[in-house]
């Protein structure tokens, strides 16, 4: 089940950013339309005033997801680390799921699909680990695409599509 198509220009009107500017912090980001046709992620993430994190999230209509198992990503291979955050619609402001994007250094600059098992996902807060109830994959709600992490400076991350995928 297709999520986002970013050929469409304007599938990323809808995208907000979240960053650590909400607890001081000095990161920034943004997710537009390229001229080539695809997302395109973009920001940077600075570690000053204990930042170190730039998101940026599309909500949508709760959606049943559980026929599925996992988030597909296609991507243009990055030269940084990147995570996914899933919310539901009982994870309020409390926490999200979050699950690395992967071998994100293999291949660097080749568009390539990444499968992030819905098993892979753990409910964080603030960036720690936190007992939550299970993803309601009945209702899930929201997807987020993060840069943070020990990596300091300017990003980009092409993207041409997110979906749900089946085994």
């Amino acid at each position: 089940m297709r999520l986002v198509d970013f050929t469409a220009l304007d599938n990323t009107r809808d995208w907000y950013s979240v960053t650590d500017a909400v607890m001081g912090g000095l990161s920034r980001a943004q997710l537009q339309t390229s001229p080539k046709g695809h997302g395109l992620f973009t920001g940077y993430v600075s570690h000053a005033n204990g930042g170190g994190f730039a998101s940026v999230y599309l909500d949508f209509e709760p959606r049943d997801v559980s026929a599925f198992q996992g988030v597909e990503l296609e991507i243009a291979a990055p030269e940084r680390a990147f995570k996914v955050n899933l919310k539901d619609t009982h994870s309020g402001d409390r926490h999200v799921y979050q699950a690395p994007l992967g071998d994100t250094y293999a291949g660097q600059g080749l568009w390539r699909r990444y499968r992030i098992p819905f098993s892979q996902f753990v409910a964080l807060r603030r960036g720690l680990t936190v007992t939550a109830p299970r993803l309601d994959f009945h209702q899930l709600k929201s997807l987020g695409l993060v840069a943070g992490g020990a990596d300091e400076g300017a990003f980009q991350l092409p993207v041409r599509s997110i979906s749900f995928y089946k085994a």
